[in-house]
């Protein structure tokens, strides 16, 4: 673990919000971090270690005057600054940019951070200001976070009062002296795939989304019956008919150009406060995800499993079902590839082909289930509604 920090001068009691903006980076897919305020480097230090330690792809952008304040005495810090990192081995891998924050935001473009780290200015009107200019530059699925929250009165009145304007309560909290906003992903397309001859269904899912107010918001497509493709039956019909249909519906969204797809089946059961508790978990999904499962099938003896990972989210490390999930379709040519060929069953695939990755993700509690029923798919009764339990590691 990092070390070289604690010979820096400076206050850090933040390194549990470092530490979970770590967890949330991929090892796959690059990052870019930015710590506004520095002073002599003692949490820049640490996160530069850190990010090194995991051996991720993650830039550190620093932004500090280096040029202290009244409390800390005005003068050149920079110096210092460049001689610790340089100590700990740690300065190659920071951008540094020597000028106030409301200088710095205009170098970013909007959409392009993963996490930034506010420490500037503390009074109401320089944080105002910081958050105003920062927020667009994270990206969905971004963590935004600052210190000094429950010290500062100035930082604590205007982090408040941008959570109740733009309505972020769902997706702010504290954790000591630091403030947490977690910038949701946007939901931009959804489907209820549903053969056209199981009308049954397709009625009993119109009644699931009407109740949990998605009525006019989830359209419903027409699902692929598998008796009708030329498919190579190393799967049953009702297997390459449930791929087919997963992958005519995330096409369709990519054509129209959408970015994440949530996809229901018609035997989905949505809990009764199904909005605000997918709001809630929803702002908790990093934006590296390649899925995330609303409702999943979690059973020991399947060799299925959830691994801890944030208040209402778990990595996944097996599960199965395809009755709620979310698609990031940046994985959409993987799918295609994987599933095109219509010889895999879908939930399966998902399962070996994604959770290994370690971006794979499931809401817990679950949002969704999969209704006890018959089922086309497996040509017989379908008791999955039972298995609604967990099992961690």
């Amino acid at each position: 673990m990092a070390k070289m920090f604690q010979e820096i001068e400076g206050w850090f009691d933040f390194d549990d919000i470092y530490e979970l903006a770590l967890r949330r980076s991929s090892s796959r897919k690059p990052a870019r971090f930015v710590e506004i305020g520095a002073y002599k480097g003692r949490s820049s230090c640490y996160l530069a270690e850190r990010i090194a330690e995991t051996g991720k792809a993650i830039r550190l952008d620093v932004v500090d005057t280096f040029a202290g304040d009244p409390d800390v005495g005005e003068r050149d810090l920079w110096p210092e600054f460049a001689a610790n990192l340089a100590r700990a081995g740690v300065l190659p891998r920071v951008q540094s940019h020597r000028c106030a924050s409301l200088d710095a935001a205009p170098r970013f473009a909007d959409g392009s951070l993963d996490f930034v780290f506010l420490d500037a200015r503390h009074t109401f009107e320089d944080v105002q200001r910081d958050l105003a200019a920062w927020w667009p530059k994270l990206g969905p699925g971004g963590l935004f976070a600052g210190h000094d929250y429950g010290y500062s009165p100035g930082v604590q009145a205007a982090v408040d009062a941008f959570v109740a304007a733009h309505g972020f309560q769902h997706a702010f909290r504290t954790s000591g002296a630091s403030w947490l906003i977690y910038k949701s992903l946007v939901v931009d397309a959804a489907y209820c795939l549903s053969l056209p001859r199981r009308a049954d269904r397709r009625q009993k899912a119109a009644a699931q989304l009407r109740a949990a107010g998605l009525e006019g918001s989830v359209t419903f497509f027409d699902a692929i019956d598998g008796a009708a493709l030329d498919h190579p039956h190393v799967v049953s019909d009702g297997q390459a008919g449930c791929a087919a249909s997963h992958l005519a519906a995330l096409r369709a969204a990519s054509e129209t150009g959408h970015r994440h797809v949530l996809i229901f089946e018609d035997d989905v059961e949505l809990v009764p406060d199904f909005l605000s508790r997918m709001a809630t978990s929803l702002a908790r999904c990093p934006s590296a995800y390649d899925l995330c499962y609303v409702g999943a099938l979690c059973v020991e003896t399947w060799g299925n499993y959830l691994h801890p990972f944030d208040e209402y989210v778990a990595r996944v490390g097996s599960v199965c079902g395809t009755h709620a999930y979310i698609a990031n379709l940046e994985a959409l040519p993987e799918i295609e590839a994987g599933l095109g060929g219509l010889g895999r069953v879908i939930d399966d695939w998902y399962a070996a082909w994604f959770a290994p990755r370690g971006d794979t993700y499931a809401f817990v509690p679950y949002l969704a289930f999969q209704a006890a029923g018959f089922s086309d798919v497996a040509q017989g009764h379908n008791a999955n509604a039972a298995h609604a339990h967990y099992v961690w590691r």
